[in-house]
């Protein structure tokens, strides 16, 4: 039986040891470490697990700096590191054998924490600057694949264009996760020098922080209908369990939606605990705008929410996901988007009430999501500064935005395209962050199919690529992609040619002959939004949907499937 794996509480309990508590017995007391100094209760927690020393028998320094080779050996004592096992690398000519750094440095190279100042010099005695760290630690967290939330609002700076390029992103989410903040004349002073003090306070709490850190989430729409497809139950954490439609005007709450699955959910629940072990599965109840005229209608009446709410309560869903796409102005009345807007915020607020007075009752918590489309169109579509405020997340669909631009491009790629930016995983997350968006709050979405374009001319690159052509209104199933156009090498067939876009890091399709062109999301891909999605510490990543990647095995000599492969490339588990 495929076993999950073990809670990442455990796992964390191993690597960050117990908490300081304030007046605990002291191994070292310093004469320049006085007791009402800031730093003062980091220092000593820190010498107390080892991750520091004093300069000497009575003193700790702490105003002296800390070089480079010191931060990252005091990383690799919070990680355990065996660092006898890392010594005899070859990485960094200025990194001397047998030295007290050697294998530290050696493991922070390997595991892609450290970058070195050039392609052959780590300079381990240079000082470390408080934005070294912050990358550093950003590194970190993408290594162990883990989680901070995020409980300060971003900041500017007075000093804020003083970052540099390549720290821009890990600094401004230090500063969120409360790992790094500025003085009280608003000066962050990126490349001032960590001294052995600062270091100390920004270890312990990430060190801290660490303890309640999260492993990103896989999040996959599930279409009930197709029940029982549930093979890959292992490696999904979120099921957006699909049985709802909205079918009805009528006031009464019993007749708003069709929900004839959700009977279905314990015995899916029940399944994945018993058969593949995963006994923290998350099931929520999605509620789709199939039908757009009737569901903006209905939304506004309070019934609508307590129908939603009942399904939860008598079915035992985990949650609720309103997949609210494509708002259509024209069905409401002459009050516009505005009160549109307002409807919908009140309808959310509703249901949201609703998950926390039963939580009260329960004694479970519970999720509320939305599902809405790329770029910043969502933006002018919802108003989501008050959606924030409601919701536990936003799957946001990063696909299909452009398809009807009358030219073939990538419908889901993880970086912008050559012609219309926007709407990709990369443009999202920044999207997001700019608008204030918690990334605890953000899950970037892969089109787990194709689309096909017909009657579309070589072009100049003779790839069929940003040509005008008619798009086919229905999706390709990915196993027929990669049964019927892409071979076992993974190159083209069937007249097709399998191409590689480097920028928008997106495969793609064509067949000169029949002059049809294939855009979609495959392993490679979706590795890609992968990494983004750890880089920036967003929440997860959403496949749409289960059904069109369950069971595609793209590791014939070991039997994984495409979604095992996503979730352990996600998670950087190994064992289940």
């Amino acid at each position: 039986m495929v076993k999950r794996i073990l809670s990442v509480v455990i796992c964390l309990a191993m690597l960050i040891p117990t908490l300081y508590i304030t007046g605990a017995a002291k191994d070292k007391v310093f004469d320049d470490v006085a007791e009402d100094k800031w730093y003062t209760e980091s220092v000593y927690w820190c010498v107390d697990r080892g991750y520091f020393s004093g300069t000497s028998a009575n003193a700790f320094s702490p105003d002296s700096v800390l070089t480079r080779a010191q931060i990252v050996t005091v990383l690799s004592q919070i990680e355990g590191v065996d660092k006898d096992s890392y010594k005899g690398k070859d990485y960094f000519s200025d990194v001397k054998p047998g030295s007290w750094y050697e294998g530290p440095v050696n493991w922070a190279k390997e595991s892609g924490v450290v970058t070195g100042v050039s392609a052959t010099k780590f300079a381990p005695d240079s000082a470390a600057t408080r934005e070294q760290l912050c990358v550093i630690f950003n590194a970190y967290l993408k290594y162990k694949a883990l989680i901070i939330d995020e409980t300060v609002t971003d900041k500017e700076f007075v000093d804020s264009n003083d970052i540099s390029a390549w720290a821009k992103a890990a600094v401004s989410s230090s500063v969120r996760r409360g790992l790094i903040s500025g003085d009280a004349n608003g000066r962050l002073d990126p490349k001032g020098n960590l001294t052995r003090g600062m270091a100390a306070v920004m270890v312990k709490s990430f060190s801290d922080k660490l303890a309640t850190a999260k492993k990103p989430q896989l999040i996959a729409y599930y279409n009930a209908g197709a029940y029982p497809v549930e093979t890959e139950l292992a490696y999904v954490d979120v099921i957006n369990f699909h049985p709802a439609t909205v079918n009805s005007t009528d006031s009464s709450s019993s007749s708003y939606i069709s929900d004839v699955y959700s009977s279905l959910v314990p015995d899916l629940r029940k399944r994945a605990a018993e058969d593949y072990g995963n006994d923290d599965l998350k099931i929520v109840f999605t509620v789709a705008s199939n039908n757009i005229g009737v569901f903006e209608t209905v939304m506004v009446q309070p019934a609508f929410a307590d129908a939603i709410l009942s399904r939860v309560k008598q079915y035992g869903f985990d949650g609720v996901d309103i997949d609210y796409e494509f708002p259509q102005i024209a069905n409401l009345d002459e009050r516009g988007v505005a009160q549109k807007q307002g409807w919908f915020v009140n309808c959310m607020k509703r249901i949201r009430d609703g998950l926390d007075k039963l939580s009260e009752e329960t004694g479970k918590e519970y999720t509320l999501s939305m599902a809405v489309p790329g770029g910043s169109w969502a933006f002018t579509l919802y108003d989501m500064k008050s959606l924030a405020n409601l919701v536990d997340y936003f799957n946001i669909m990063n696909y299909d935005t452009y398809v009807n631009r009358g030219v073939t491009l990538h419908h889901t790629s993880p970086y912008d395209n050559a012609i219309l930016p926007g709407a990709t995983t990369v443009s999202d997350i920044a999207l997001y962050a700019n608008n204030g968006i918690p990334a605890s709050m953000v899950v970037p979405g892969c089109g787990m199919y194709s689309r096909r374009w017909t009657g579309v001319e070589p072009g100049p690159n003779g790839d069929g690529l940003y040509q005008p052509g008619t798009v086919d209104p229905s999706n390709i199933h990915l196993s027929e992609i990669l049964s019927t156009y892409v071979g076992p090498k993974g190159t083209g067939v069937n007249g097709y040619t399998k191409y590689w876009d480097d920028n928008a890091k997106a495969p793609y399709l064509y067949n000169p002959t029949t002059k049809t062109f294939l855009s979609y999301d495959d392993l490679d891909s979706v590795s890609y939004k992968i990494e983004l999605v750890q880089e920036a510490g967003v929440r997860g990543l959403m496949l749409f949907d289960y059904i069109t990647c369950d069971m595609i095995t793209v590791d014939r000599a070991t039997g994984k499937t495409l979604i095992q492969t996503i979730y352990e490339r996600l998670t950087k588990s190994v064992e289940k």
